[in-house]
């Protein structure tokens, strides 16, 4: 009996959804619509983007396993979006810029920044309402980027000195711990290390971030001035619109249905 009723309830709903699916596909575009209104009161925002090529260097130093090229590019990629990285980058907004309210704070400058990697393309790219704004952050960041990446090199040729070109791939592992002895381990792996340059070793490792002299890096482009805004929100805010007036329609006419039902059953 029961599955005669939950028959009946079924084919009495498909019944009035043919009969008024109109109803419901107008709600989808009404939302639809809704979400396109929405999009267009956004305030637009430009993306520009500047961009460095990471390559390996083998000429130099021997091969590495792709594991390790990767751990490089790991410790390569936090440097680059690191809190210290970001504060010199507002440091040298407002040093060539003056005070503005795009990087009033690191917060604030983080949420108008993005960093993609494509492959051997990575890319700093400066989010803003104002295209030239958008311009300065990413052509700041990545000079500030380089400049990391020149100072973490360094150190890293340091290193390499120092242990007689022995250095053992797992420190670079070992970096970012806080336990030194875990450090002091790996650093003296390599053969013919003196006592006498544990300390100065260890330090290196943490001025070079991990970074090996196998990586290559170089400007790419500068970040110019985009020319339309970035219009990526407008797609999702249609769709998800037109999905909840979809929703919203179908509920409304279950809904309807079974007060139908209801009064039928009390006449």
């Amino acid at each position: 009996m029961a599955t005669e009723h939950y028959s009946f309830q079924a084919k009495d709903l498909l019944d009035r959804f043919v009969q008024r699916w109109v109803w419901v596909v107008a709600f989808g575009v009404l939302g639809a619509l809704v979400g396109f209104l929405i999009s267009i009161m956004l305030p637009a925002k430009y993306e520009a983007t500047a961009s460095i090529l990471m390559n390996f260097d083998y000429s130099r130093v021997v091969e590495q396993e792709l594991v390790v090229e990767d751990r490089v590019l790991d410790r390569a990629w936090h440097l680059l979006i690191s809190d210290e990285t970001f504060q010199r980058v507002l440091e040298r907004l407002v040093e060539s810029q003056g005070e503005y309210q795009a990087w009033e704070s690191m917060e604030t400058l983080r949420k108008n920044t993005r960093f993609d990697a494509r492959l051997s393309r990575w890319e700093f790219i400066g989010i803003h309402t104002d295209p030239e704004i958008a311009v300065v952050i990413a052509n700041a960041w990545q000079e500030v980027g380089l400049e990391r990446l020149d100072e973490a090199m360094e150190h890293a040729w340091e290193v390499q000195a120092l242990q007689g070109f022995t250095f053992d791939v797992a420190c670079v592992d070992m970096v970012i711990v806080e336990e030194w002895d875990d450090v002091l381990t790996c650093v003296t792996i390599g053969e013919g290390i003196s006592p006498d340059i544990i300390e100065e070793l260890r330090e290196e490792i943490l001025a070079s971030h991990g970074l090996l002299p196998v990586l290559t890096y170089e400007p790419f482009q500068n970040a110019s001035v985009p020319a339309n805004p970035v219009l990526w929100p407008r797609g999702l805010l249609v769709l998800s619109g037109g999905m909840i007036g979809f929703i919203l329609g179908f509920v409304i006419l279950i809904v309807s249905s079974q007060n139908q039902v209801f009064k039928s059953r009390k006449t």
